[in-house]
C-alpha cells in the first residue's frame, strides 16, 4: 500500500503560518485497505474494535454522517480563511486595520494572546489560514484521511482526535514561544500530523512514497519527520514559517490518542 507524503514551504510575504503540512494522498489499493472497516463491533482497518449496535440516545455529532464531518471541518477553515483575505484587503488597500487586528488578536497563537487571557486562541488557531495553500495542503489531508478514520473510531473519537492533535500542537508551540520569539502561528498542521501519526501508528507497515520516488515503511518516515522537525525548531529557534514545536506536538497528541483508544481508555 502506498501513498505520497511531501513537504512543501510555505510563507506569504512575511505574513505569518505555523508551517509545513505532510500531503498524503493514498493510492487506490490503499484506500480500499484503509476502508476496511468493521461494523457492529467487528474490527476495524485500525485494529480497533467498534462500538456495537444498541439502543440509548446517540449524541448530537454521532447522528452526523462521515462526509457532514469532513465537509464541515473543511468548510470552517475555508470561511476562516474567507475573513482573514478580507481583512489583508481591507488593510492593503484602504489602510482599515481594525479587522486585521481582530483576527490576529482571537484567531492566531501568540504569547501576547494568551498573556492577555485569550486562551481560545489554542484551539481557534487551528481553524486559521491566511495563506490559500496552506489551508489547501491541510484540507487534502483532511479529505484523504478522515473519512477511514472516522469508519474505524466513530465521530466522537475523531473529533476529540483532531481538536487534541491541534491544541497539543499549539501548547507545545506556546512552550518554545517562552525561549524564542516567533511570529504569531495559524493553521490546522498540528491536527493534520496527528492524523498522520495515528494512522502511521495504527498502520506501521504502511509503506509510503517520499517525494513521489523513495519508498518508506510509515513508522521509520513518522521517526524522519519527528527528528527533521526537532532539529530544525533548534537550529532556527522559531526564526522561520514553519512552526516545528506546533508539528511534534501534534505528532505526540496522534500517538497518545491512538494508545489511549487501543487501551479502551477513550
Amino acid at each position: 500500500m502506498r501513498s505520497l507524503p511531501f513537504f512543501f514551504p510555505l510563507d506569504q510575504n512575511g505574513s505569518p503560518v505555523s508551517g509545513r503540512s505532510p500531503i498524503v494522498l493514498p493510492t487506490a489499493d490503499g484506500t480500499k485497505m484503509l476502508l476496511r472497516t468493521g461494523r457492529s463491533g467487528g474490527r476495524g482497518s485500525y485494529g480497533y474494535t467498534g462500538r456495537g449496535g444498541g439502543g440509548g440516545k446517540r449524541a448530537p455529532w454521532d447522528r452526523l454522517s462521515t462526509k457532514q464531518i469532513v465537509y464541515g471541518i473543511i468548510g470552517a477553515n475555508v470561511a476562516v480563511c474567507g475573513v482573514w483575505q478580507i481583512a489583508w484587503m481591507k488593510y492593503s488597500n484602504f489602510n482599515e486595520a481594525p479587522m486585521l487586528v481582530w483576527m490576529r488578536k482571537n484567531w492566531a497563537l501568540s504569547l501576547g494572546n494568551l498573556k492577555e487571557g485569550r486562551i481560545w486562541t489554542l484551539f481557534t488557531s487551528t481553524f486559521s489560514h491566511e495563506a490559500p495553500l496552506h489551508l489547501l495542503f491541510n484540507m487534502v489531508i483532511v479529505y484523504q484521511f478522515a473519512p477511514q478514520i472516522i469508519s474505524s473510531i466513530g465521530n466522537a473519537r475523531f473529533l476529540a482526535l483532531y481538536a487534541f492533535a491541534g491544541v497539543a500542537g499549539n501548547v507545545a508551540s506556546a512552550l518554545t514561544r517562552t525561549i524564542w520569539p516567533k511570529a504569531p502561528g495559524v493553521g490546522a498542521s498540528g491536527s493534520m500530523f496527528g492524523l498522520t501519526a495515528f494512522t502511521a501508528a495504527a498502520m506501521p507497515s504502511l509503506e509510503l512514497l517520499l517525494f513521489f520516488v523513495v519508498p518508506v515503511n510509515a513508522r521509520y518516515a513518522l521517526a524522519g519527520w519527528s527528528l527533521f522537525e526537532l532539529v530544525s525548531e533548534v537550529y532556527w529557534q522559531g526564526n522561520r514559517t514553519i512552526d516545528g514545536a506546533a508539528h511534534l506536538g501534534g505528532i505526540a497528541a496522534g500517538l497518545i490518542f491512538y494508545r489511549k483508544v487501543m487501551r479502551g481508555k477513550f
